[in-house]
């Protein structure tokens, strides 16, 4: 195949699209211009790229990513453009967006997110964006800082309530700071009791004992 390197074991190749989640999507076709950019001239057409994507496809997105090209086919006979990887591209987001339970469980993994008691804000970030990307239409970045903020735990969200970050990357980093001061602040001091009160009400006790002798 010509848009395979000779003798390629499956570990180079790129991993395969099931069409599951949205951030799969993202993964594959990053994955995908990564090979195409390192391998430029095996991938100089379009008809090449769209080829070696297909070969990538696995279960029934395949079977409807095939359906849709054999009815390309069909209108190619009619004078129209052949596929494009840039027409496979727009209909692998397409197909995932059109997948209504997929969104549905994606939107609630990101409802039921918070941060948790002791869960540092970097473990609960990695959380937050993988929930999502999951999630194709991105919220404006002052919404994204909204959200964020409303999942932290009320003392930590409470260290940014003197100044509101403005970005996401302002909030990122002083999310990451704050990490860091919680790390060096010392564990909540421990007072035991006093020894010397004791040992005053012990003499005190012994006071009283010898008065009644």
């Amino acid at each position: 195949m010509s848009y395979l390197l000779e003798d390629e074991d499956e570990d180079s190749l790129v991993p395969l699209y099931e069409g599951k989640r949205y951030g799969e999507l993202f993964h594959f076709l990053f994955d995908l211009q990564v090979r195409f950019s390192l391998l430029e001239k095996m991938y100089e057409s379009d008809s090449e790229k769209v080829m070696y994507a297909t070969f990538r496809l696995k279960g029934e997105v395949g079977q409807r990513w095939s359906q849709y090209v054999l009815t390309k086919e069909e209108r190619i006979k009619q004078g129209i453009p052949a596929v494009t990887f840039e027409e496979m591209k727009q209909w692998l987001e397409a197909d995932i967006k059109g997948n209504v339970d997929m969104m549905v469980r994606a939107y609630q993994t990101m409802d039921n997110l918070r941060q948790g008691p002791d869960e540092t804000f970097e473990a609960f970030l990695q959380k937050f964006e993988q929930a999502a990307i999951d999630i194709p239409d991105e919220l404006p970045e002052k919404l994204r800082v909204a959200r964020l903020l409303a999942k932290l735990t009320p003392n930590f969200r409470e260290k940014f309530y003197e100044r509101i970050p403005q970005t996401f990357e302002e909030l990122r980093q002083r999310g990451y700071l704050q990490d860091d001061l919680n790390h060096r602040l010392p564990p909540p001091a421990h007072h035991p009791r006093r020894k010397g009160r004791s040992r005053r009400r012990g003499r005190s006790d012994n006071q009283t004992g010898n008065a009644g002798t």
